[in-house]
């Protein structure tokens, strides 16, 4: 905590504590410093929170989300601005992957055979004051791969995989 103080950066939250509603244990674990970044606090109460409020909206609407973010770090460590004694890293940019299961009516299967259909959407913003939407910062899956160097959603048939990450549609 003592490397924020007087940083003028928020302890931005990966998976906001809102997500974790529906069980206390998990939404108190939100506040660990591992689910904390530095964040432009323009960007953690602006951009960021909006879109973490769509996702709200988009798992109120389809029952469910799966939902990956963090930050960008792709370059090496010596390039990056830090803060505090513990040199905390200043992503300068943040990511979040969204994938939504879409089911017949709306209701919940057991099956993978059951899906209707998978939709996914990506989102790098730069961590500063964005005035605009959420909505001009979108990335296919794809993109947001080979930016960060990570696997998203590797278990699904590669089929299914290679549609949803070349595009982003939701």
């Amino acid at each position: 905590l003592a490397d924020y103080r007087k940083s003028s950066f928020d302890r931005g939250h990966l998976t906001p504590a809102a997500y974790m509603s529906f069980d206390e244990t998990a939404m108190s674990e939100t506040f660990y410093m591992s689910n904390m970044t530095p964040q432009n606090p323009q960007f953690n109460r602006g951009i960021w929170k909006d879109l973490e409020a769509q996702v709200r909206i988009w798992v109120k609407q389809f029952g469910k989300a799966y939902v990956v973010s963090g930050p960008v770090l792709n370059k090496k460590a010596t390039f990056y601005t830090t803060i505090g004694n513990n040199n905390v890293t200043i992503p300068e940019y943040f990511y979040k992957v969204i994938l939504v299961p879409v089911y017949k009516d709306n209701e919940d299967r057991k099956s993978p055979d059951d899906t209707y259909s998978v939709m996914a959407i990506g989102f790098v913003i730069p961590n500063q004051n964005c005035s605009d939407s959420f909505w001009n910062y979108t990335k296919s899956i794809d993109d947001i791969e080979e930016l960060t160097n990570l696997d998203f959603y590797s278990l699904l048939p590669d089929d299914i995989e290679d549609n949803i990450e070349a595009f982003y549609i939701l």
